[in-house]
């Protein structure tokens, strides 16, 4: 389904949560390091999404649906049809690329 990012526990290999929000195909995603976070791009949205991944906090009351942490708007983006990555730069801060140039730090309030 377009726009929604499916987890899966691969030692189960069961569906572990849904993160439902883009309206459009989700173009890039990134763990945090400490794997806490996950932060997805839809380059047609022109948005960032900010969830929660671990199995405590919100997501413990929640079962599989998750729910968006935070919002961040592309004011500048690649042109359209070209891959991008993100990248964390900081605990709550990512880097978005494509081919050799760099777009943010978008940061996580």
């Amino acid at each position: 389904v377009e726009g929604v990012v499916l987890l899966y526990d691969l030692r189960t290999a069961t569906k572990w949560r849904i993160l439902q929000g883009h309206e459009h195909a989700v173009s890039a995603l990134a763990f945090s390091p400490c794997g806490e976070l996950v932060v997805s791009c839809s380059m047609e949205d022109g948005m960032l999404r900010w969830w929660l991944s671990g199995s405590t906090g919100i997501f413990g009351f929640l079962g599989l649906q998750g729910s968006c942490q935070h919002v961040t708007k592309l004011e500048e983006r690649p042109p359209k049809g070209l891959a991008v990555s993100l990248e964390w730069a900081s605990p709550n801060s990512v880097l978005l690329r494509c081919n050799r140039r760099v777009f943010g730090p978008f940061t996580k309030p």
